[in-house]
């Protein structure tokens, strides 16, 4: 009946909910800054600068890309078509216990994320904060749902 069917999918709209916030079918930058700003906060750090640079996409050619083989390029494309990657280059300030905690924080994050590297500052003898950069891949669809499918 309909009414079974409009109840499946209010049940289902709850898991497709979880899954757009883990890999959205957009970029969501002010809620990506309103995020980094959260958890720098909850861990005790300071949020300096942030900056986001739209990467090449997984399905650019072969050539634009060096240092992988073709085989593993073209099976990388045929399973990412739809997804694009964005890079967060996070400075913040504080502890390097509180940065750990934030690298923690992030990995729990519910947004599809990797931390690709980081940098951390010498500390000075008059200063127990430094000053840390963590660059982050940040992954979202495109096209998820292409019009008429």
């Amino acid at each position: 009946s309909i009414q079974s069917l409009v109840a499946e999918y209010g049940e289902k709209q709850a898991e497709l909910a979880v899954l757009d916030d883990a890999l959205p079918t957009a970029a969501r930058i002010p809620e990506l800054l309103a995020n980094f700003d959260a958890l720098t906060f909850q861990s005790g750090l300071l949020l300096n600068d942030i900056s986001f640079t739209l990467l090449p996409d997984f399905d650019a050619p072969a050539e634009d890309r060096v240092d992988t083989t073709a085989l593993f390029l073209e099976e990388l494309k045929s399973q990412t078509k739809n997804l694009r990657t964005m890079q967060a280059n996070v400075r913040v300030r504080g502890t390097y216990i509180n940065f750990k905690t934030f690298l923690a924080t992030l990995e729990q994050n519910l947004r599809v994320m990797d931390v690709q590297g980081y940098n951390v500052d010498q500390q000075t003898a008059e200063d127990t904060a430094q000053d840390m950069e963590v660059i982050v891949h940040i992954y979202y669809q495109k096209n998820a749902n292409p019009p008429g499918k």
